[in-house]
């Protein structure tokens, strides 16, 4: 394993724990998203908006996991 470029703010366990964090924050989004379908009473736009929010926090789970697994 290369180390972590000197530009870089974080150390490897630094920067694989805020992926973890992240992509525990993405799961925990999903997994609302999808119990919020699941009521009878939500709106559609509710549900749109819900469903946006865990695909943006999806993106930045793959663009951190692009940038951990470059620097390491």
């Amino acid at each position: 394993m290369q180390d972590f470029d000197n530009n870089c703010p974080y150390s490897e366990e630094e920067a694989a724990h805020m992926l973890r964090d992240v992509s525990e924050a993405y799961y925990f989004t999903v997994s609302a998203a999808e119990k919020f379908n699941n009521l009878t009473a939500v709106h559609k736009h509710q549900l749109e908006k819900a469903v946006d929010r865990a695909a943006d926090l999806g993106k930045l789970v793959d663009t951190l996991a692009k940038i951990v697994k470059d620097e390491i």
